[in-house]
């Protein structure tokens, strides 16, 4: 699954649907995270947004809850990444 979502996030660049990752590349066609290859024996953990999980994108179809009985949802309570972010800053800005 990580390994489709990284592909087709390479495919949609420029198109307007694309994920945003953090420590991961890509090397002579192969991905690396945190600079090692990509384990598939390994649990690796995707956090999406609603929207993508829920209604999808040009291209991420795959990563819906209907297309894909794997995505599950945490039992946190929703959180908004706006709110979240705003309260980071401010955290950041303290120090």
């Amino acid at each position: 699954m990580i390994e489709k979502a990284l592909n087709a996030n390479k495919q949609n660049q420029g198109k307007g649907s694309f994920l945003h990752f953090a420590n991961v590349s890509q090397v002579n066609e192969q991905w690396l995270i945190n600079k090692q290859a990509i384990d598939i024996k390994r649990l690796y953990t995707l956090v999406l947004t609603d929207f993508l999980v829920e209604k999808g994108d040009k291209g991420l179809e795959f990563l819906t809850f209907k297309n894909n009985s794997t995505i599950k949802r945490l039992d946190a309570p929703p959180i908004d990444v706006r709110k979240a972010l705003i309260q980071e800053l401010l955290l950041l800005d303290k120090k």
